[in-house]
């Protein structure tokens, strides 16, 4: 199939064919607007899917610039679109890039700003970023590959360990990333949900 990229203009009612330089047997996984207006992120994929492409388009002038290009030794993951989310001035993207699976935060011309997380273990969720106070929030098997908790990294890079349960712990966090819902299993233990703050304090 060959594919394209249209934007229509609610006003003017006029559709635009975006300019993506798109290989002949390329992907197009996701489509997703930032907070600006004049930038619509366009995320490309090679037919190997080895390789991601973060494209920004002016959907009213159909360029498009490429501001991101990803490359991992085996295929990229249905998580990296899952999680990758845009905020005001910013975007964290998940990546193996490094041979395990990390955060990395860009701003919205593609400046990578900081490796979020490092280390030799693997990010398995992310929940959200606090830009007003540069904090991360994301589920890690950094104790142990058995294992998955909740942690939270501060703009200074500290990481601090919320869930206080060992063993399988997931998070659903509120849209102000405030509250979450901790989610805890391990092989003897049924799943037991916990409200908490931010801070890991369970509140019921």
């Amino acid at each position: 199939s060959t594919v394209t990229v249209h934007t229509f203009d609610i006003k003017s009612r006029v559709t635009r064919q975006m300019k993506l330089p798109l290989e002949a047997d390329g992907y197009i996984p996701r489509i997703k607007f930032t907070s600006d207006a004049e930038k619509l992120a366009i995320f490309t994929q090679n037919r190997h899917q080895d390789r991601l492409d973060i494209y920004m388009a002016n959907p009213r002038s159909t360029e498009c610039k490429m501001i991101v290009r990803d490359n991992v030794d085996k295929y990229i993951t249905e998580q990296v679109y899952q999680h990758l989310n845009f905020y005001k001035n910013h975007f964290v993207l998940m990546s193996e890039r490094d041979g395990y699976n990390h955060l990395y935060l860009y701003n919205l011309n593609g400046t990578l700003v900081k490796q979020v997380t490092k280390g030799n273990f693997v990010v398995t969720d992310f929940y959200g970023y606090d830009e007003k106070t540069g904090d991360f929030y994301y589920a890690s098997n950094q104790d142990s590959p058995m294992q998955t908790a909740v942690y939270r990294t501060d703009a200074k890079g500290k990481t601090t360990k919320l869930s206080a349960q060992t063993g399988q712990n997931s998070a659903i966090f509120s849209k102000n990333l405030k509250y979450y819902m901790n989610v805890y299993s391990n092989i003897n233990t049924p799943p037991v949900t916990s409200l908490c703050d931010n801070k890991g304090k369970v509140l019921k």
